[in-house]
């Protein structure tokens, strides 16, 4: 039943782009907030929420400044830590960490809500903190298992721009995409 969960899961998030608003109070420690998951037990009502994911009216543009990108999640880490020390940013990783078995980025399996155990949940907000997810959340031409270093989700370009100003001259190669992310309710 969790690789149902993850499948449809990812069909909705390739489609649209992710976030948590909750931060980390010290700059390179994690915090693993998942107080965005509600609390949520009929797997079934889950999947057709889920299905109901591509109504416009839930979805809203954002211009996501993004750090750095590749498919080696050690890395991103690092660099996502380089980051957060350099530039006094904070980092929230939602609980999340990298399942090396299933190579992919994923909820530990004790926490409350039963349908995001094992799987991955995405950021759907926020611009004061670093997190890593996957790229194709933001971009729609990037590969399935291409991770990014997220450093923010702006509802403005120019405030996009601030913030990949701020990160450019540690991380040169960091951008700016448009992203329409889903609003709704992911259960």
């Amino acid at each position: 039943m969790r690789a149902v969960h993850f499948i449809g899961f990812l069909i909705v998030a390739c489609i649209v782009a992710t976030g948590c608003n909750n931060t980390a109070t010290a700059p390179t420690a994690k915090t693993d907030t998942v107080a965005a998951l509600g609390q949520h037990t009929d797997s079934t009502q889950a999947i057709g929420d889920a299905a109901e994911a591509t109504d416009a009216d839930y979805f809203r543009d954002y211009y996501v400044t993004i750090a750095d990108t590749g498919r080696d999640y050690r890395a991103l880490d690092r660099a996502m830590y380089g980051i957060a020390g350099r530039l006094n940013v904070k980092i929230d990783t939602m609980g999340r960490y990298y399942n090396e078995e299933d190579e992919h980025i994923v909820l530990p399996d004790t926490i409350e809500d039963e349908m995001y155990r094992g799987g991955y949940y995405p950021r759907r907000e926020g611009d004061d903190y670093l997190s890593i997810e996957y790229t194709a959340m933001f971009d729609t031409t990037a590969s399935q298992d291409n991770m990014c270093v997220v450093a923010g989700l702006f509802t403005t370009r120019k405030s996009a721009d601030s913030a990949l100003r701020r990160l450019q001259p540690i991380v040169p190669k960091a951008f700016v995409v448009k992203a329409k992310v889903y609003e709704g309710c992911l259960h």
